[in-house]
């Protein structure tokens, strides 16, 4: 007797395997949706970056004290940037400084930087808030914000100005790419303005000596463009343009006038520069000196 061992599933078991697979994929599709949600792309930074975080925090935190740090800092930076360094020059410097003359000099030229990035920033929160959320705007309020930019401009350097403007595109693509992404602005956007303020600052205050400059005769015939640091009835020290510093006789000096440098164009301001091609100028020219070596 011949057993036939081939057992062909009838239809009905068919129907009921694909019935239950049809049954179990809606589920395994809302697992799948349920187990992996899809987070919106924000990038941050890693998180080893703790100790600027805190610091961070700490400046928001206490502004006051960030702020009445700052013009220390910048002193301190400009006092080593015109000293080159050179300890007796640091030691003559520190030996004879003003200090409200020097908090002064260095404070001012960074107001227009701080303006202008203030503007900056208030446009782009204003951005980003809700319409329904947003103040109302008076008609005449777009005109004044353009006559800050416009003055705050004209305070910088050259080489602050074409500076502000290039920090300012690279701010303005990081937005447009913050605005192509899903979820909360970029952290990087917010470095690059911190960045891009603190560099900026630092070129503002660091271009030159906050003392006015002299063209300073000596009796011998010699002829120096420096800077007085201390002059009594024995003694007269001065930085020149060099950074040497000199420590001449009282008697020894012929002359003192003011004047003024020609340099670099690019470290003058916008407005001397109109003023100079207009040929206004505030203190005659300081003399060329002859080259050394």
């Amino acid at each position: 007797m011949t057993v036939d061992t081939d057992q062909t599933p009838d239809d009905g078991g068919d129907e009921r395997t694909s019935e239950m697979r049809d049954d179990q994929r809606p589920d395994a599709e809302a697992s799948d949706t349920e187990a992996a949600p899809k987070e919106p792309f924000s990038p941050r930074w890693p998180r080893t970056t703790t100790v600027s975080s805190s610091l961070i925090q700490t400046v928001r935190d206490n502004p006051l004290w960030a702020l009445g740090l700052l013009p220390l800092v910048l002193v301190c930076f400009r006092l080593i940037y015109v000293s080159r360094g050179d300890t007796e020059v640091m030691r003559a410097l520190l030996a004879s400084i003003d200090i409200l003359r020097i908090v002064l000099a260095t404070v001012l030229p960074v107001i227009p930087v701080l303006m202008f990035w203030g503007i900056v920033l208030l446009i782009d929160r204003w951005r980003i808030t809700r319409k329904e959320e947003r103040p109302a705007m008076p008609a005449l309020l777009p005109a004044f914000v353009v006559t800050l930019l416009l003055v705050s401009l004209t305070g910088m350097t050259i080489l602050t100005t074409v500076a502000s403007i290039a920090s300012l595109m690279v701010v303005a693509a990081q937005i447009w790419r913050a605005q192509r992404k899903v979820g909360p602005r970029s952290y990087r956007l917010k470095a690059t303005e911190a960045i891009g303020l603190a560099v900026l600052t630092c070129l503002t205050a660091s271009v030159g000596p906050w003392l006015p400059t002299e063209a300073i005769k000596l009796t011998d015939g010699s002829q120096y463009v420096g800077y007085t640091l201390s002059a009594d009835a024995r003694w007269f020290q001065f930085l020149d343009d060099d950074n040497v510093l000199h420590v001449e006789a009282s008697t020894s000096v012929e002359s003192r006038t003011p004047c003024t440098k020609v340099g670099n164009w690019y470290v003058d301001t916008t407005f001397r520069a109109l003023q100079r091609h207009r040929g206004q100028e505030v203190a005659p020219r300081c003399p060329e000196q002859p080259s050394q070596g």
